[in-house]
């Protein structure tokens, strides 16, 4: 899949796929998330936030992020994961995504708007902007309800897909 980042949107180099298989998508957390979303939602069209625990998932606990979509379209950082404020160099918890984001805001803004808008998680791969040792990041999207079930909250998955010099010579050149 990272072989073919085709899609360009602000400036980033990403696939998407709503296809969470093991054809698609190797890692096992990323598989974990997607059972564990599936099942919360059960018949329902969207799990409701109230019902994720970020808790359940100790593993993946630093690198969860849990987005909620205003009024005004831009997003509050609900949770901001350990680990992925260790990445970035501070905790966005509390912040606004246009607030902290810089050139990089409609790509996240698109992708976050795509996740609720199809009511299911969307899994990418992209090139980071920010990471000078990341050259791919995947994470999983997942939306949620909020208490009168309107889709309004995205959780992320983002975790480093490959390091710098990991990705293939063919990646490379077509991401640039």
């Amino acid at each position: 899949m990272t072989d073919e980042l085709t899609e360009e949107l602000a400036g980033i180099r990403y696939r998407e796929t709503t296809e969470i298989t093991a054809d698609t998508v190797a890692n096992p957390r990323i598989h974990e998330l997607h059972r564990y979303w599936l099942m919360k939602r059960g018949s329902a069209a969207l799990p409701a936030k109230r019902d994720f625990d970020p808790l359940d998932h100790l593993q993946a606990l630093g690198t969860l992020m849990i987005l909620e979509r205003l009024d005004d379209g831009d997003y509050l950082y609900r949770l901001y994961g350990t680990k992925a404020a260790e990445q970035f160099g501070r905790d966005l918890t509390g912040q606004r995504l246009r607030e902290v984001a810089g050139p990089v805001v409609p790509f996240f803004i698109a992708k976050y708007d795509r996740c609720l808008e199809l009511g299911r998680p969307l899994y990418t791969v992209h090139r980071p902007v920010q990471m000078r040792t990341v050259a791919l990041l995947e994470r999983l999207l997942m939306p949620f309800a909020d208490d009168a079930g309107q889709p309004r909250f995205v959780v992320a998955f983002t975790t480093p897909y490959a390091m710098t010099g990991e990705v293939s010579e063919q990646t490379t050149s077509r991401m640039s």
